[in-house]
């Protein structure tokens, strides 16, 4: 068997060769399309990609909302409660350790632990905000956790909510007991 070792070794064609000088030109230009291709993504990137801002209440919990701030957005899952101080979501356990021990800590609030933040004379917890708030201090608004003069059960159940055995009666529209 007889192999064949005539290959020729220059199997492309011809490519001209360039002057050096000429060389360098048509790197420069290169060099300069690809800059000038790269400044302008960026700079369509910085003035024609629209920037967002962040919406509460549009039942997504975007970078710069926590669970304190937009309470709707970012839930805490179960077994969690928001942090006022931290405002991230904890174990509800971490908080009930201290919840009781007679003195509001920063961590604690009037709604989460009013054994520890009572409310003053005069002040009601706003579960909304879960702080105390001076009683018609602040305009009357549905769905702010406060049961405000003129709101019932029956009508802003999220405001006038029945605790233990009650429940909302439709005739006398407040809490009775079953």
């Amino acid at each position: 068997m007889e192999i064949n070792n005539n290959i020729q070794e220059d199997t492309y064609p011809d490519i001209p060769e360039f002057e050096g000088s000429e060389k360098s030109k048509i790197n420069k230009i290169i060099y300069i399309l690809i800059g000038l291709v790269l400044f302008l993504v960026v700079v369509s990137a910085l003035f024609f990609i629209p920037s967002r801002e962040s919406v509460c209440g549009n039942d997504v919990c975007e970078v710069d909302e926590n669970c304190f701030d937009c309470s709707d957005d970012c839930k805490c899952g179960e077994g969690k409660t928001c942090s006022e101080e931290r405002k991230l979501c904890v174990k509800v356990e971490e908080k009930k350790e201290r919840c009781g021990n007679g003195v509001c800590e920063v961590d604690e609030n009037c709604f989460d632990c009013s054994d520890d933040c009572k409310c003053k004379v005069g002040e009601i917890c706003s579960e909304e905000k879960k702080l105390c708030v001076k009683i018609g201090e602040k305009e009357k608004k549905y769905g702010d956790g406060v049961c405000d003069t003129g709101e019932n059960c029956w009508d802003h159940p999220k405001d006038c909510k029945c605790v233990g055995e009650e429940y909302c009666s439709q005739v006398e529209k407040k809490c009775v007991k079953s």
